[in-house]
């Protein structure tokens, strides 16, 4: 971010402590005993896992705070970058969901949030990452335009791919085929997006 936005990052130091703190927190969440029996993500169900978007979150506002003080430079790389936070945005919904309302382990919801968390999110800053390094590994820029239209086609597709299982397909059991009724549209709506 403070590449394309042309301006130093909002307070560097504080920035190093909040990644600090959600290393800490990570292993905090690695290391809790206090998983529900059941449960279909143990890191999605515990106060610490709650806890370790707090730091990643006041990250991004150091970010929207470099770019809204900068002349930002519309990139690839950056939009690929906004869609991960998009997708750590809707797992974090996915996981307050589940603090709220019970979840069982082999639902539809587990599988969509598998999907969000470990697919959806880092395929998007990887291919940031991409479109960024580009010129320092292989000598040439990737095409600024195909980069923007692949963003859009992934955007939509983990969208139409993964809310669906939160949503409707919720208590849907795991790697289920049969589905009827609304579940049938849901199913529908999510094999679209993939």
């Amino acid at each position: 971010v403070p590449a394309f936005a042309r301006k130093r990052l909002l307070a560097y130091r504080p920035a190093l402590a909040l990644l600090a703190a959600a290393g800490a927190l990570t292993f905090a969440v690695w290391a809790s005993e206090k998983v529900r029996p059941g449960a279909p993500l143990a890191p999605t169900q515990t106060i610490q896992a709650s806890l370790l978007y707090a730091p990643l979150a006041l990250l991004v506002l150091m970010w929207l705070g470099t770019a809204a003080l900068g002349r930002v430079r519309p990139s690839a790389a950056l939009v690929h970058a906004a869609g991960a936070v998009v997708m750590l945005g809707v797992g974090l919904a996915g996981a307050l969901s589940g603090l709220v309302v019970e979840v069982d382990g082999g639902t539809m919801w587990a599988q969509g949030h598998l999907e969000v968390l470990l697919f959806a999110a880092p395929v998007f800053a990887l291919l940031g990452a991409a479109f960024y390094w580009a010129p320092k590994i292989w000598g040439r820029f990737l095409n600024e335009g195909l980069g923007y239209l692949q963003f859009l086609a992934l955007l939509g597709g983990f969208l139409l791919a993964t809310i669906p299982s939160y949503t409707g397909l919720r208590d849907a059991e795991r790697y289920s085929v049969l589905f009827s009724g609304d579940e049938q549209t849901f199913a529908r709506v999510a094999a679209a997006g993939t």
